[in-house]
């Protein structure tokens, strides 16, 4: 069968949809690498080899060096293939993401086309995140922003999921900062066409640590009111408070949000409070995970590039 016929056979696939988009993603490592598409084991996986992977493989004419296809007799299905083995060209986060969401850890919700900044940012404050997956031969190797083809795509979206859900504290962090940034209101600068796309990245296209977050709204507004009011410093302050009153973030967070992306003035103590407010438990405990990698003077820049 030739790339087109398998993709339509997909179509009519009766597993799950993340195993069809690990299908999908095979196809396409097998078209960019041929024979070269398997790479080295992630975890020893050994199973009775009685399910149909290494047939619909082969239906499916992809290309099996002689020691690949002695490694997938021992497999029973395409999650123990994508558990058991790397491939080549696909990023750890992304990998990570597709094991995530065959194991059923990750909850996806899988679309056929690309959704709004509004809709991935309500799907967030619900805990869950969309993959989109383009099955029609003729939207294959086109791009997609700045992804060069549609199974890019997709692998984009896969790594979002591990920076989602890999980490449970920073999910829920991240789902704590998604929901206030939900309910706040940026109406000065909505006619500024460069902060509304930074914002729709956010919203959208941004999963990290919750400091990460915060560094990079604060990072953007303030850019945002430098076009606006052609001043190197603006004065934000009163902005902010109203803001995070509207959060319900104590006095004393208040106060350190504030110092953040200031050199010289923000410390590792604030940036513990601000985590400490979006990982704050629900039983009033919070959590003490460290910040990774924040740097206490570089400010986050606004991302050039379009979202998904």
């Amino acid at each position: 069968m030739n790339f087109d016929s398998c993709l339509n056979e997909l179509t009519q696939f009766e597993g799950t949809p993340a195993e069809a988009c690990a299908y999908y993603i095979l196809l396409h490592l097998n078209r960019r690498h041929g024979s070269q598409w398997l790479s080295g084991p992630r975890t020893p996986m050994v199973t009775d080899g009685s399910g149909d992977l290494l047939g619909r493989l082969k239906k499916w004419n992809l290309a099996l060096t002689e020691k690949t296809e002695s490694r997938l007799s021992k497999l029973s299905t395409v999650r123990d293939l994508f558990a058991g083995y790397f491939f080549r060209g696909v990023v750890l986060d992304a990998h990570e993401g597709a094991v995530g969401w065959l194991e059923e850890r990750y909850p996806l919700r899988l679309r056929f086309d690309i959704p709004s900044p509004d809709d991935m940012l309500e799907a967030q404050c619900e805990g869950y995140r969309f993959v989109t997956l383009f099955i029609r031969p003729e939207e294959q190797l086109q791009s997609y922003g700045r992804h060069a083809d549609a199974c890019d795509f997709l692998l984009h979206d896969l790594e979002h999921a591990h920076k989602f859900f890999g980490d449970p504290l920073s999910h829920r962090g991240q789902v704590q900062f998604f929901k206030v940034l939900r309910r706040s209101s940026f109406l000065l600068w909505m006619r500024d066409p460069s902060f509304v796309q930074d914002l729709d990245y956010l919203k959208s296209d941004m999963n990290s640590h919750p400091v990460h977050l915060m560094k990079y709204l604060k990072a953007v507004v303030l850019n945002a009111e430098i076009r606006r009011t052609g001043s190197k410093t603006p004065a934000l302050d009163s902005f902010w408070l109203e803001l995070f009153v509207e959060w319900h973030m104590p006095e004393h967070v208040q106060f350190a949000a504030l110092k953040l992306n200031q050199p010289g003035v923000e410390t590792e103590a604030d940036q513990i409070l601000v985590r400490d407010f979006f990982m704050e438990t629900q039983d009033g405990k919070q959590n003490r995970a460290i910040v990774p990698d924040v740097s206490l003077s570089r400010q986050p820049e606004p991302s050039p590039s379009v979202q998904s």
